[in-house]
């Protein structure tokens, strides 16, 4: 039979009443379980996340020290211990390294011998360039960076009136001119997104914490906060320093200079 020929399929308007209701009665089903299960899974998504990524640290962290402890716990108290307990000890000996090296690092002496083993490292073959990009990469997102993902902005984008959110993570020249890079991600997977390289002066901070951000990009914008706010009226160029106390203190002065 040619395609001409063939019967079409009757539209829903054209069924008969018992079949459109419960039609109607099956759809309604399917989207009742459809919205609940979605619900279910951004519920129980965070919970499911947090917990594989802790149960990754807790056995890297205790693989690291474990061919270590077993022999050494062994040797002094001369028995065997469990899984469990080696790897809670390998942890916890592990943390305690890893604050005894933050504390000998602050120090002089300390800051010297880091120095002159970063230096080492940076010097050898493959593993220096590695090294170096995970270092650049781990000090751009800490704390007292001022940059990475520790400061959220706003850029006009894509155009005039419209404005997309951001994280300063680094800042660079063109032509004289000092320019911010924009990280701008992506909803609902923020992991993604492009770069922005946009003048100081057209970067504003905003009065919101990266954890806010993260989540508006990952709810594609259903869990936005009641006002978004910039932190102060001037723009990312005045504020060289990275305290956000400091920004706040050097923009006051600066508009007490501008209005006299």
């Amino acid at each position: 039979m040619s395609p001409e020929g063939a019967a079409s399929a009757p539209s829903v308007s054209q069924l008969p009443p018992a079949l459109r209701k419960r039609l109607s009665r099956y759809q309604r089903f399917i989207g009742f379980m459809r919205g609940r299960f979605s619900s279910g899974l951004l519920i129980i998504a965070p919970f499911v996340l947090t917990f594989l990524i802790f149960r990754w640290l807790y056995e890297t962290a205790s693989g690291v020290l474990k061919p270590f402890v077993e022999p050494i716990t062994k040797d002094i108290f001369h028995r065997e211990f469990t899984e469990a307990a080696v790897a809670a000890i390998s942890v916890t000996a592990l943390l305690v390294i890893t604050w005894v090296i933050g504390w000998v690092a602050v120090n002089f002496i300390g800051q010297k011998l880091l120095y002159g083993l970063e230096a080492g490292f940076i010097r050898v073959p493959v593993i220096g360039p590695t090294f170096s990009m995970v270092k650049q990469l781990i000090s751009t997102l800490g704390p007292g960076s001022g940059t990475g993902f520790s400061r959220v902005v706003e850029i006009e984008y894509p155009r005039k009136g419209t404005w997309a959110i951001g994280f300063l993570t680094g800042t660079t020249s063109r032509n004289g001119t000092k320019m911010g890079v924009v990280y701008l991600p992506t909803a609902p997977t923020p992991n993604s997104g492009w770069l922005a390289i946009v003048p100081m002066e057209d970067i504003y901070d905003l009065d919101m914490t990266p954890n806010q951000a993260l989540g508006m990009t990952i709810s594609a914008g259903m869990s936005s906060p009641e006002m978004i706010k910039r932190d102060s009226e001037f723009p990312a160029s005045w504020y060289l320093e990275r305290d956000p106390g400091a920004k706040r203190e050097e923009g006051d002065n600066l508009k007490g200079r501008k209005k006299s």
